[in-house]
């Protein structure tokens, strides 16, 4: 089989966190434990190894938010 990484960053320069929230719950919705149809191979796993929010910007400037949400998925395939 083969051990692939998949990472997904969304980002929002909303003031707040609903909108990143949202979009991070309907991420989750799609890919945690997604079967995907990859030409050649087995689709055998696709899990979430890790998530991360972040809140930055404001150390550049007060008016500036920036929030990112990074995801890793590991997808097990094998090949037909």
């Amino acid at each position: 089989y083969e051990d692939i990484l998949l990472q997904f960053t969304l980002v929002d320069s909303s003031d707040s966190i609903a909108t990143i929230a949202d979009a991070e719950t309907k991420m989750y919705a799609l890919f945690d434990d997604a079967i995907l149809t990859i030409t050649g191979y087995t689709s055998i796993t696709l899990d979430r190894e890790s998530s991360v929010l972040i809140k930055k910007g404001q150390e550049i400037d007060d008016n500036i938010t920036l929030w990112s949400c990074i995801a890793t998925y590991r997808l097990l395939v094998e090949k037909n």
